[in-house]
């Protein structure tokens, strides 16, 4: 213990203090530095302008460190506009419907990233299996080891170690990465399918909107003529006022819904654009391929082969295999381990060769092993319930879709005999028109309820498909239909 006497400045302890903590610095930075930064692979400029702030090159040190790593950072990193700009991938619009579908999903950044989820995922596999080979390290000790006695150098300690038995817990963790990645691809699979979903409906809205505004289109056409002879009637004032009213009212209800279909396509336009980033152009929507892709009967193995349902169930093995992890924490390590401390440049670190297998076990850790074990049960309880609700959600929405389709049958059958029987009868009321049995408002109804008839036939059968697709991607059949797949 050193005792500094204020009377006596000189005192003799402090001198031999002060000298030796100047020898040692001098020795420092004259041998012991260079040898550490040579080591180390680091170069340090040139501070012979500063002789009397030997410190003075950690300051520099530090400033050529974050100018490198400003520089790796700029030269890494990808602007904003780069990276949205990188997103723009031109999609297979011209070889059929089912390319076009899949070159969509591929090219779909929720699909990058999920791929880059589950390679990061393998790979977090190996990471794990590399914990039972020899795990090497080595540390360099450079420094004032004693400022009194005026003792500094430096120390190379070499570490080995190897994983005899651990009572499980590497495997454990292995087994849970390996779940992991099975519900990384999973998940894909699942994502795969909703956006296949996402890609049909925008195709199938589409269709539906172009088919509705061509048709009322064509029925305009036919209707001109007509149109015109009632605003001809309605300028001089013949007929009967009532009859021309309500014929002039059917002609603006059929222009309304025109204007409202017109509308609907140019929405549907934008929302496919997004999708596809382009119109089809000339690429048919084929509602027949989607209906090839059903099953005749959607049996239990098909329904446990879900994709979502199997990342629900790959999620409860991780939660059992890290259950198994921390059970197996009360258990005994058995390792092989070395262990070599050399010293050089005058260090009087003690130099010590050591190698034999260690036993370790935690004999006290209070109740945190019991509150983890407590918790990894928990989470094996939420993830049975996750299957159990994904099983019935998936259910629900196969079941809906399917009756959903039932129907669609039903109501095209029966608005393709509505449209049957108003054709008839637009036939007979334009004769009788011509010999003045039947009146404009009357030839005009008819063309407005069949124009209805027919539009909900589109309706009906772009519902039918919007089922039927429903179907295939709560089975996870959709990706498949296409081609994709998540290996």
């Amino acid at each position: 213990m050193l005792r500094f006497d204020p009377v006596n400045n000189n005192n003799y302890t402090t001198q031999k203090v002060s000298r030796g903590i100047q020898m040692a610095a001098n020795r420092f930075f004259t041998g012991i530095l260079p040898l550490a930064l040579l080591l180390g692979g680091c170069n340090v400029a040139d501070n012979s302008a500063e002789p009397n702030k030997p410190f003075a090159f950690l300051k520099k040190l530090e400033s050529s460190n974050s100018d490198t790593t400003a520089q790796v950072s700029e030269e890494n990193t990808k602007s904003l506009a780069e990276i949205l700009n990188n997103g723009n991938s031109s999609l297979d619009m011209k070889n059929g419907f089912a390319k076009a579908i899949a070159s969509a999903v591929i090219a779909d950044p929720l699909i990058i990233s999920a791929k880059e989820d589950l390679a990061a995922q393998r790979s977090q596999v190996e990471v794990a299996q590399s914990a039972k080979d020899i795990q090497f390290n080595a540390t360099a000790l450079g420094g004032v080891e004693d400022v009194s006695d005026d003792i500094s150098g430096v120390a190379l300690v070499l570490n080995a170690t190897r994983v005899i038995s651990d009572g499980g817990k590497i495997d454990s963790r292995v087994a849970s990465e390996k779940f992991a990645a099975e519900g990384a691809k999973y998940r894909l699979q699942a994502t795969m399918n909703e956006r296949a979903l996402s890609a049909v409906y925008a195709w199938v809205d589409l269709d539906r909107y172009e088919k509705l505004n061509d048709m009322i289109g064509s029925r305009l056409l036919i209707l001109n003529p007509l149109i015109e002879q009632l605003e001809t009637v309605a300028a001089a004032g013949m007929g009967d006022a009532s009859q021309v009213a309500a014929a002039q009212r059917t002609v603006s209800q059929i222009r309304v819904t025109q204007t409202d279909i017109k509308e609907r396509l140019e929405q549907s336009r934008v929302a496919f654009r997004s999708v596809f980033g382009t119109l089809p152009s000339g690429t048919k929507f084929d509602g027949s391929f989607i209906e090839s892709k059903l099953p005749t009967k959607v049996t239990k193995s098909i329904a446990l082969s879900a994709p979502a349902l199997l990342a629900a169930y790959a999620s409860y093995n991780v939660a059992e295999a890290n259950l198994s992890g921390v059970q197996a924490k009360s258990k005994f390590d058995l390792g092989f381990e070395t262990k070599v401390t050399k010293p050089f440049g005058g260090s009087d670190y003690s130099s010590d060769e050591s190698i034999g297998l260690v036993l370790r076990k935690a004999f006290f850790n209070s109740k945190q092993l019991e509150a983890e074990e407590k918790a990894a049960k928990s989470r094996v309880d939420s993830a049975i319930a996750q299957i159990q609700s994904t099983y019935r959600e998936g259910e629900k929405t196969i079941n809906t879709a399917q009756q959903t389709v039932k129907s669609m049958d039903e109501a095209i059958a029966l608005a393709r005999e509505t449209a049957k029987v108003t054709r008839d009868e637009i036939s007979y009321l334009r004769k009788q028109l011509i010999i003045g049995g039947s009146t404009l408002d009357s030839v005009l109804s008819a063309e407005a309820r069949l124009y209805d008839a027919e539009s909900k036939e589109i309706h009906f059968e772009a519902d039918k498909v919007k089922a039927q697709v429903t179907v295939l991607s709560a089975l996870g059949l959709l990706s498949q239909s296409f081609g994709l797949s998540a290996e």
